[in-house]
């Protein structure tokens, strides 16, 4: 008896020892992007998450922020290891060249190194690949109170299991995920919320299920807007290394300028950069030139072409420049017609070709817009 007792007492005292060492492995391993992936219940769970399928590349861009910071916080003080699933990028209203049915990963688009040093991100395809199972588990669909945004309205955090608005009616996979992958969900609940993303610690706690997808995310509010950690957050999303170098390509062939000259070289850790402001920028004007749904939905607002060329113009003379780097959805028209009236000087625009347009998609050449514009005096 004595000795069955010390057996089960050693064995106790092993396996305490060896489970200390797995969660020791744990927290010196945070950000590694499939390290870490494990089917055991206790250790890991997931947020997923998705946007309004209108909304456009920079609100998306805010929301992951808004998801990002919550779960960066979170992590802090929570022993289960977290992961923030990215949904693919879908065929968007502005991008009239890519195939609708492709699903871009996010790595076409951001570091996935740079952003995982501010919270454990995983592509969907890899929270996919690591689950025997392709189910989402919980599938929580966010919409605002009908009242909302009325005189009336009380302005207090909140949420509540809803009626599903008609818009909301079923919880669609098929944009996560290739026709053959059939994904699943356990439960499927409307909710209405008001409230910043700290708040959904609430409603994770309510559930137990391993990973949690909250589509409608945009509705959720910021909680640190402005703030260090937004900042920080904002910071680690770098754009991914083959768009960079695009961008730094066509700028020293078309445009004479080069991080050196220009004194924007980067750190390659963002948090290693210190505050200043000693960046010159090339020796070129950048114009963001909005067309197409911009004119119909802004019609009072938006400058002819010709007023257009003139803002540039003296823009152009007040700067001292000579050059102007134009990005734009406008049509080949609209484009030959500012350049005409823009004669007298050197007008610049990246126009991708064939094959670039199939590696980066219309999202990836608008960021090589984004880049080359970022660095103009």
């Amino acid at each position: 008896m004595i000795m069955s007792s010390m057996v089960m007492w050693l064995f106790t005292f092993l396996f305490i020892i060896n489970l200390a060492d797995t969660i020791l492995f744990l927290k010196e391993k945070t950000c590694s992007p499939l390290s870490l992936f494990t089917d055991n219940i206790y250790l890991n769970r997931y947020i997923l998450y998705d946007v309004n399928s209108v909304e456009g590349f920079n609100l998306r861009r805010d929301v992951y922020m808004r998801l990002a910071i919550f779960m960066h916080n979170v992590i802090k003080s929570d022993e289960v290891h977290w992961y923030l699933v990215l949904p693919p990028w879908t065929n968007m209203h502005h991008w009239r060249n890519t195939n609708p049915e492709l699903l871009v990963p996010w790595e076409r688009f951001f570091d996935l190194e740079s952003l995982r040093k501010f919270v454990p991100v995983l592509e969907m395809h890899e929270f996919l690949k690591g689950k025997k199972l392709k189910n989402f588990g919980t599938a929580y669909i966010l919409q605002h109170y009908p009242d909302a945004f009325t005189e009336d309205f009380d302005w207090q955090e909140k949420w509540d299991l809803s009626k599903c608005d008609n818009s909301n009616y079923g919880f669609k996979t098929n944009k996560y995920a290739p026709p053959s992958i059939d994904i699943t969900v356990d439960r499927f609940q409307c909710i209405s919320y008001f409230g910043q993303a700290s708040f959904l610690k609430e409603i994770i706690n309510a559930t137990k299920s391993r990973s949690i997808i909250f589509d409608h995310a945009e509705i959720v509010l910021h909680d640190e807007f402005g703030s260090k950690t937004y900042w920080e957050c904002r910071r680690s999303m770098r754009f991914a290394k083959p768009l960079v170098t695009k961008a730094s390509e066509f700028r020293n062939l078309h445009l004479q300028s080069n991080d050196e000259k220009d004194k924007t070289v980067r750190l390659k850790d963002w948090k290693q950069e210190k505050a200043g402001r000693k960046a010159l920028g090339g020796p070129y004007l950048c114009v963001h030139w909005r067309r197409r749904d911009f004119i119909f939905g802004r019609p009072l607002n938006i400058p002819n072409t010709q007023n257009t060329a003139q803002q540039i113009i003296n823009k152009l003379k007040d700067l001292n420049l000579n050059t102007v780097f134009i990005a734009t959805d406008s049509s080949t028209e609209d484009f030959k017609i500012l350049k005409t009236l823009l004669k007298e000087y050197n007008v610049v625009q990246y126009v991708p070709k064939k094959e670039e347009l199939i590696l980066f998609t219309d999202g990836g050449v608008a960021i090589i817009d984004q880049i080359i514009c970022s660095h103009a005096r």
